[in-house]
């Protein structure tokens, strides 16, 4: 008789990341012929983790389903694990915890649904059997790219952002990520698409929305971003400010400033964001880090659309 497993598992959060319900005149709709015997529904995934102790992991399932012409929606769900490696990822443990990240999407679609009061004449969108092969090899292939390519970080984690709640602080965060939701996900006045595409190849979409999930702690008490997510924040902050003093300005200020972002707040943190950000970097050369990202000059202007 084989020996039992011992895996410790719980679901301890469940987010939406954002749910974009279909307009008629969007070119998705206009471009696709709906049937109402077939419905027209796709899924995507992305995971990130966290390695908090010896044997002890926080995954974090990113649930997409889109189904045209209703709406679509991405879904954080984050497990915490104790087990081995070998045994997180064994096809069994992985599928078991991706039909939870699946149906948890599910029931946030039709949710969202209702509360924005789009009728749907479906019960179910996926049947997950079809795709569980195919998120547990993604899993397992980022995994396996993250070791591979895992920066060189400093043992004593020097370079981590600590920061505790303050007007200035929450200015900062947040101001950051209504920015780039905006030209990410929300405003269709972008070119959504390409946005994604060229923001996600220098910071990796589920990353993206780990460092976005801690940032928006802040609200409630004292936040840590280690080595990684304080360089890339740093990149986030960047974007956001380039936006905000360039071109693309006058496109972002109607959903901007309904999110918060008055001309006067939007004063202020250009002020804030940009002294913050000079001090990060100065206190990276004081200490001698030298970091390859941060050495790039991004020019968001010409990258977002």
């Amino acid at each position: 008789m084989p020996e039992p497993i011992n895996v410790e598992l719980k679901v301890f959060k469940q987010v939406g990341l954002w749910f974009l319900p279909y307009q008629p005149t969007d070119p998705e709709v206009l471009n696709t012929d709906y049937n109402d015997n077939k419905l027209n529904a796709a899924l995507r995934h992305s995971f990130d983790y966290e390695k908090p102790g010896k044997d002890i992991w926080i995954l974090h399932i990113d649930i997409e389903i889109n189904v045209i012409p209703f709406a679509k929606i991405k879904v954080r769900t984050s497990f915490q694990v104790s087990c081995t490696r070998e045994i997180l990822f064994r096809p069994d443990i992985l599928d078991s915890i991706n039909k939870i990240a699946i149906q948890g999407a599910e029931k946030g679609f039709f949710e969202l649904c209702k509360i924005h009061n789009i009728a749907t004449n479906f019960p179910k969108i996926l049947n997950q059997e079809e795709y569980l092969e195919n998120i547990r090899e993604g899993v397992i292939n980022q995994y396996n790219y993250r070791i591979k390519n895992k920066p060189n970080i400093p043992k004593n984690n020097e370079g981590a952002i600590h920061l505790t709640t303050g007007k200035k602080t929450l200015l900062l965060t947040q101001g950051t990520f209504i920015i780039l939701d905006n030209v990410l996900h929300v405003n269709k006045l972008f070119d959504l698409t390409n946005n994604q595409k060229v923001f996600h190849d220098i910071i990796p979409e589920p990353i993206y929305y780990t460092i976005k999930l801690i940032c928006m702690e802040l609200t409630e008490k004292k936040i840590s971003l280690k080595f990684l997510h304080a360089v890339l924040f740093q990149i986030c902050l960047d974007c956001a400010l380039q936006l905000l003093l360039d071109r693309h300005a006058q496109t972002l200020q109607p959903a901007i400033i309904k999110a918060g972002l008055t001309t006067e707040v939007q004063k202020n943190f250009i002020e804030f964001g940009s002294s913050t950000l000079r001090q990060f970097r100065k206190d990276y050369k004081t200490c001698g880090a030298k970091i390859k990202d941060l050495e790039i000059k991004y020019d968001w202007n010409s990258l977002i659309k």
